[in-house]
């Protein structure tokens, strides 16, 4: 009876079968030592073992194939027929990837490398599993995406989309099958040498017309099927899956698998015509085909055979099963009815649906298992349809059907539609294009909800050059500045932000050069170090002013963008904005109902309130952002603090505030009551700047400032006493105590600075501890009594 294991507890198990420790698969595997040790206990009770010696012999005796297992290739093409041959070079293949290298099948078009490939791939053991890629829809600039795609994985949590596949492939042995490398050599095979040097217990199985040409690979030519055995044992396979009755003289057969050169694919498009046919009219059909259509593909003899068995079935098709086949060609991948019936039908689906039904009988199109119904070509017998496409009439109107089509159903894409948006983005023409334009905005749209960021950021940047006017143009570079500010590419960003502002001014759009020259002055201030060369203060100053004259103060969203520059550059100091123009841009952000701005107006706030060490409020206002990120529709995740060592005082380094009791005491006499909606304030001075009134009645002079920091002035709309105590805003959290002269009324004395601890006097006062004279202690009657 098998053992249900969760996919979790099967790569667990598969490492205890290697013999590592709980340690080495928390650290293979990304977990915690105590989850693994979970997962081992779990095993070891569903297996009825008593130890771990015991659990590795199970692991070993555990078969491949078990449907729990998690080291499968995911993405492996379904099998609807048999294999046929290839039992030397399964071995072979085999073998070379039991050692984790790259092995590349070397052989013509439809001999059956695919398929050896996946047939391999499904009965290797890899205890991480893999992934099989199909290369045909990808270009050189989304090979990384595609095998991403294939692996689930994404850029979050890693540096780029490159690391994330090497963090995958990474954990142990794993596979990765490259299908159809023929048109991207260069770029696979550069990919491949990094990934193997990054991931050496992975191994790559690549099938291409050419090998790879990296060090350590090994090349496994794919021949034909040999005439005599194999070739015929194929043939009559498929033909009798078609017509169980079928039945042919043996020589004949022969003959024919000869004609065929014993390649797979002529063999099976042969077949699919048997049972109308015969092979005594397969034989006349050829002919001289052979000759004929050899054309100008080239003088390798199995490429012309290949397409003399694709141009003789399409002889036999009518004329209206040609129109249709020819223009299927402009696909990538996978179609479905709607897509060829707007395409190739004219928008006519009784007569696409009736032709590709016929097409599909004649294994012209093949339609893999499931719903909906979906079709695709074989590689070799779409370039032979791309051929007759690019020679007829109707050539220019299919494309342009093509293309329209594509842009239509950009909106929310499927990976086949994906496929299709890049190969008509890769070939569109250059200049502006509205049907190109809407086609590169939809991927980049669909490239940055799959989190490819750099591929929507290259897409954004195509779209503004095929933008019909410059207002879609300014729309597409601020999508690509975004794109560039969320990889850290900040100058980029800046520039795109700069060339969107001058795309608005040619479109006469004055909000629209205001709100990109605002953006782009607020990210150079608040982003200093992540700029290669830091911008001068200067120039942002005077890009602001140009701002200002551009823009209409009187709309919302442009008033906020320029409050929020503003404050940030208000003084060339770095990270330094403005508190009172910070709390201005918050409340014009909050008019505009727009999160993403309110939640850069309350970052400038909680700066300053980190600067001037104030970490109650810097956490109180990003939870205040965190619920804007919620309320737009993302998930915020939080993590709680790790506990932090405790100073001689007690207090927490990371603060180096004294802790906030449930206890509350008055406020002392003399004392500033700073008004909080949330909690009274204690009897000792926290480091916070106080704009309330003071309680005193006394209050008629404003209170003295002193920041720590060397700058002097008054507190904002604040009038104490003179005798009052305010909180240092200064990171070195120290108070000020102003003591007033005996019998004096007003005008304090030069600021003693006092740090924030306490000690004990003789007499039952609390007394603070001066900082500048060490072992002097306050004499002033107004510090903070305590009573023992």
């Amino acid at each position: 009876m098998a053992v249900e294991v969760s996919g979790r507890e099967a790569e667990v198990l598969d490492a205890v079968g290697a013999g590592m420790s709980n340690a080495q698969i928390a650290h293979r595997l990304h977990l915690s030592v105590r989850t693994v040790e979970g997962h081992v206990s779990s095993l070891l009770r569903k297996y009825g073992v008593a130890d771990r010696k015991a659990l590795g012999a199970v692991a070993a005796a555990v078969p491949a194939s078990a449907s729990a297992r998690p080291g499968l290739v995911a993405g492996l093409p379904p099998s609807r027929t048999t294999f046929v041959g290839r039992v030397v070079e399964r071995e072979t293949v085999a073998s070379a990837l039991a050692g984790g290298a790259v092995v590349t099948l070397v052989g013509p078009g439809g001999v059956g490398k695919t398929r050896l490939a996946t047939v391999v791939a499904e009965g290797t053991r890899f205890p991480f599993g893999g992934a099989f890629v199909d290369l045909v829809p990808a270009r050189a600039e989304s090979l990384v995406a595609a095998v991403a795609a294939a692996l689930d994985v994404s850029e979050r949590g890693h540096p780029t989309l490159e690391a994330a596949v090497v963090d995958r492939l990474g954990r142990g042995p794993a596979l990765l099958v490259l299908d159809n490398c023929e048109h991207l050599l260069g770029p696979v095979a550069a990919f491949v040498d990094g990934l193997l040097a990054a991931c050496p217990q992975a191994a790559v199985l690549a099938t291409s017309r050419e090998r790879l040409g990296i060090a350590g690979e090994r090349t496994v030519v794919v021949r034909p099927l040999p005439v005599g055995s194999d070739a015929e044992q194929l043939f009559v396979d498929r033909a009798r899956a078609l017509d169980p009755g079928f039945g042919a003289d043996p020589d004949a057969v022969r003959e024919l698998c000869a004609r065929l050169d014993g390649l797979p694919l002529a063999i099976e498009l042969a077949a699919a015509r048997s049972a109308t046919l015969g092979a005594a009219g397969l034989l006349a059909g050829l002919g001289d085909q052979l000759r004929l259509l050899a054309g100008n593909r080239g003088t390798v003899v199995r490429h012309r055979s290949l397409r003399a068995v694709i141009g003789w079935s399409h002889d036999l098709l009518d004329d209206e099963e040609r129109a249709i086949f020819r223009r299927l060609a402009v696909f990538a991948g996978h179609f479905d009815l709607d897509a060829a019936a707007a395409v190739a039908g004219g928008g006519d689906v009784a007569l696409v649906a009736d032709v590709l039904g016929r097409l599909a009988d004649k294994s012209m199109v093949l339609r893999p298992p499931g719903e909906p119904p979906r079709w695709r070509m074989l590689d070799a017998v779409r370039a032979y349809a791309r051929e007759q496409l690019d020679g007829s009439a109707d050539h220019a109107e299919v494309r342009a059907r093509y293309l329209e089509w594509v842009a239509g159903a950009g909106g929310h894409p499927s990976d086949d539609v994906l496929g299709d948006l890049r190969a008509a983005l890769a070939t569109a023409s250059p200049g502006p294009d509205p049907v190109v334009h809407r086609i590169a905005v939809s991927l980049a749209r669909a490239s940055f909800r799959r989190r490819f960021v750099h591929e929507a950021l290259g897409h954004f940047r195509t779209a503004a050059g095929h933008a019909p006017e410059a207002a879609s143009a300014m729309r597409d570079l601020a999508g690509a500045a975004d794109c560039a500010l969320v990889v850290n590419d900040t100058d980029l960003a800046f520039e795109l932000r700069l060339a969107g502002a001058r795309a608005a001014r040619e479109a006469g759009d004055g909000n629209g050069e205001a709100v990109a020259l605002a953006r782009a002055v607020e990210m150079a201030a608040r982003y200093p170090v992540t700029f290669r060369t830091e911008v001068p203060h200067a120039r942002l100053v005077e890009l602001l002013a140009t701002a200002r004259s551009r823009g209409d103060a009187g709309d919302p969203v442009v008033a906020a963008r320029l409050a929020l520059a503003s404050a940030w550059v208000a003084t060339p100091e770095k990270l330094s904005p403005d508190p009172v123009l910070a709390d201005a841009a918050v409340e014009a952000a909050a008019t505009t109902a727009d999160p993403v701005l309110l939640s850069a107006a309350l970052d400038a706030v909680r700066t300053v309130a980190t600067s001037t060490g104030r970490a109650g409020d810097a956490h109180r206002v990003t939870m205040r952002r965190l619920a804007l990120v919620e309320r737009s529709g993302w998930t915020a995740t939080t993590r709680t603090p790790p506990r932090r060592s405790r100073t001689r005082s007690g207090w927490p380094r990371s603060t180096r505030s004294p802790p906030v009791t449930s206890r509350r005491r008055s406020t002392p006499p003399g004392w500033c009551s700073p008004t909080s909606p949330t909690r009274s304030r204690p009897t000792w001075p926290r480091a916070r700047s106080f704009r309330s009134s003071c309680s005193a009645a006394t209050s008629t002079t404003p209170c003295r400032w002193h920041t720590g920091c060397g700058r002097a002035g008054s507190a904002p709309a604040a009038r104490r006493c003179s005798g009052c105590r305010s909180a240092c805003t200064s990171r070195r959290w120290r108070t000020v105590c102003w003591r007033t002269p005996a019998g004096s009324t007003g005008g304090a004395t030069a600021p003693v600075n006092w740090p924030r601890r306490r000690t004990p006097s003789s007499h039952g006062w609390r007394r603070w501890r001066c900082t500048s004279r060490p072992g002097r202690h306050c004499t002033s009657r107004r510090s903070t009594p305590r009573r023992r």
